[in-house]
């Protein structure tokens, strides 16, 4: 997850500034490692520097490893516009930061290239906080809300009978999925924090049929 990460006593804790952008920080004292996930391509620098305590004059090593993986987002992806892809019969993973200012939201985008019938499943690792959870909202490119259906061909409602125009998904649920008839076209989900944040890693999936 990008964010700045400091390391004392071999411990690597982890503090989000916000999501304008991918500077990563990693800061350690005795050789902690940081495994960051969710980078886009582009060029990154490495900065060294003192833990603002004591100056170090001690010869180090830094070694940067990375695998190129489509199955995880790829921050900056707040807009539309910076959507990551979602491949039809396909996961991605990702998971929500809190900033400062914000929390964070993971928009992607799903390309049909003919009329489909579409299963999107959101499922996530147990949250141990009570209404933690994350809210999945389906658009078109004109901004079109498209409301999902359970396998029943039912509308999902609320409490007071209204009907609820995205998933959701609480700390009792770790899976929900919706059913939705779509056009050909480009279609963007957008996930991100309901009643409390939680960042424990999701998984989207899109299973996708074409409508003859």
């Amino acid at each position: 997850t990008a964010g700045t990460y400091y390391g004392y006593g071999g411990v690597l804790g982890q503090y989000i500034k916000n999501n304008a952008g991918i500077e990563v920080n990693v800061v350690s004292t005795d050789g902690s490692k940081a495994n960051i996930q969710g980078v886009a391509a582009g060029d990154y620098y490495v900065r060294i520097d003192s833990d603002n305590r004591y100056i170090n004059s001690a010869v180090y090593t830094v070694q940067v490893d990375h695998v190129s993986d489509r199955s995880f987002e790829a921050e900056p992806n707040n807009t539309p516009e910076k959507a990551s892809p979602l491949y039809a019969n396909s996961t991605v993973k990702g998971s929500l930061t809190q900033g400062n200012l914000a929390n964070d939201t993971d928009y992607f985008v799903l390309s049909l290239t003919a009329d489909s019938q579409v299963n999107l499943t959101f499922s996530h690792e147990k949250v141990n906080m009570d209404r933690a959870g994350w809210k999945i909202t389906l658009t078109d490119a004109d901004g079109k809300v498209y409301t999902p259906f359970d396998k029943n061909g039912l509308p999902y409602t609320d409490a007071d009978g209204s009907v609820r125009n995205f998933l959701l998904s609480n700390w009792n649920s770790e899976e929900t999925d919706g059913n939705f008839r779509l056009p050909a076209g480009d279609y963007y989900v957008c996930v991100e924090a309901a009643d409390w944040f939680s960042n424990k890693t999701y998984s989207l999936h899109a299973s996708v049929q074409k409508s003859y």
